[in-house]
């Protein structure tokens, strides 16, 4: 599934700027993130990490879940449907 050719320039997934803010708003490099991501058994690298916060790599249902609770946020927060500020604050 890596490496789709993306059609129109559109991003592969909808939560890839969301989890990049999430990301830095917990203080987390990408390496960071891709090595507690590792610890949970996902196969993940810094680069994957980076392609799916560029909206260049598609992100699984599982791979999302175990993001949310790495960063501490829900899923939702990914999503955008509520503020990962909100979310973040209340670890």
């Amino acid at each position: 599934m890596q490496n789709i050719k993306q059609e129109n320039k559109k991003p592969l997934n909808l939560t890839g700027a969301n989890i990049r803010r999430a990301r830095q708003g917990a203080g987390m490099s990408q390496e960071q993130l891709a090595l507690v991501l590792r610890e949970q058994q996902f196969e993940v690298s810094r680069q994957t990490i980076s392609q799916m916060e560029n909206g260049k790599q598609r992100i699984l249902d599982f791979q999302l879940a175990g993001m949310a609770k790495a960063l501490h946020v829900s899923v939702d927060a990914l999503y955008g449907n509520v503020p990962l500020e909100n979310q973040q604050t209340m670890q």
